[in-house]
């Protein structure tokens, strides 16, 4: 199951790959995969409406140094994240202040703020710093493609470093959002766990569905041989269920993505005596 789970996910970057070439479908992959809480669509669009092609010209017409900061001020911007754009009539830092000098400049198309969700979200995983994660870490990559440098890892470890080595500077050290005070954050952009989803949500896929058989192979070894991201709610009880005297199946990222599809397809679809595990 977990192995038709990543077919499909493998199925959808051919089809991106054909369509708009593979930086691209791993750009939208990897902002769809750093979504939470409900954001991920949202990040989706964003990936579409400023393409990387459009955001590597743009953020490097300047001097290399600032690159990085244009890259980030047109991702928020671009998101409809910045505090003008959010109907924000209090004060702002200096450093937002240049964010929306370097948008309103860039004069490119925003999404609408709404589309994000605000509340319930911890501040770790806020749009606001997701969407400043990713302009980090494609700053520090050089172009999606660079993640593929990743199935050249032994370990699981050294596959998800180059993921966790994205870390929050300046304004980000303390803040979670462009509209609020200060706050207590990690100074990680990316945990563990959410290093493996990228991984197996996009990377993995994308370098499956990029033609080159030997990226094919890797990532497939690499696939199987992942730890569990994290511990799913919606599938506790199956693996509870699947236990014999109180042992538990040991779960890997393969497994776990199997336990997720079983209940997509068949727990929540009144599947019980049909499913393959009946």
């Amino acid at each position: 199951e977990g192995d038709r789970r990543f077919a499909a996910k493998t199925a959808r970057f051919s089809a991106a790959v054909r369509a708009s070439g593979l930086d691209q479908a791993l750009y939208e992959g990897l902002l769809e995969a750093l979504g939470y809480g409900g954001n991920a669509p949202p990040l989706l669009a964003l990936a579409r409406l400023l393409p990387w092609q459009r955001l590597r010209e743009r953020a490097a017409q300047g001097d290399a140094a600032g690159a990085p900061f244009r890259m980030e001020a047109l991702l928020l911007g671009s998101g409809g994240l910045l505090p003008s754009q959010r109907g924000h009539r209090g004060p702002v830092e200096p450093y937002v202040e240049r964010l929306e000098r370097t948008f309103a400049a860039a004069a490119l198309p925003a999404l609408a703020p709404a589309v994000w969700k605000l509340w319930g979200v911890r501040p770790a995983n806020f749009p606001a710093r997701r969407v400043a994660a990713a302009a980090a870490l494609l700053s520090a990559l050089g172009a999606p493609s660079a993640l593929l440098s990743a199935l050249n890892a032994t370990t699981a470890n050294e596959a998800i470093a180059p993921l966790l080595s994205a870390r929050a500077a300046g304004y980000w050290l303390r803040h979670h959002d462009l509209c609020a005070g200060p706050s207590r954050v990690p100074p990680a952009y990316i945990g563990r766990s959410r290093a493996i989803e990228i991984l197996i949500n996009a990377v993995l896929p994308a370098a499956c569905a990029s033609g080159d058989p030997a990226l094919e192979a890797a990532a497939r070894a690499l696939f199987a041989k992942l730890p569990r991201p994290a511990v799913y709610g919606v599938t506790r009880y199956l693996e509870e269920a699947l236990a014999s005297d109180g042992v538990r199946v040991p779960v890997n990222a393969r497994r776990a993505h199997g336990l997720l599809a079983l209940n997509r397809d068949w727990c929540t679809q009144g599947g019980c005596g049909r499913c393959p595990l009946s």
